[in-house]
């Protein structure tokens, strides 16, 4: 495979099962995550107190959903990347 990053190879050379598994429950924990961050993210805050605190809560808020969707998109070009190394035998 040449150079590749440790991490990357280790998911690259799992069995089809293994990676099958892998995926699916990385893939449903992330959906989960991110239906129930975008759930919470719905609660007002309601601390008018300080201004800076609403601020904070939905900045921290959306850099998680967007990461979450972030790691779906990884997660996506991975699984795509999978499929081309063992299904065309590119190495």
């Amino acid at each position: 495979m040449g150079v590749i990053r440790p991490d990357i190879e280790k998911i690259l050379t799992l069995t089809e099962q293994e990676f099958s598994v892998w995926y699916e429950r990385t893939k449903g924990v992330t959906e989960d995550l991110l239906g129930k961050y975008r759930v919470f993210g719905e609660i007002p805050v309601l601390d008018f107190s300080e201004p800076m605190v609403t601020g904070r809560f939905f900045t921290v808020m959306k850099g998680h959903i967007e990461a979450l969707e972030h790691g779906l998109t990884n997660l996506e070009k991975t699984k795509n990347l999978y499929d081309k190394i063992h299904h065309t035998g590119i190495e």
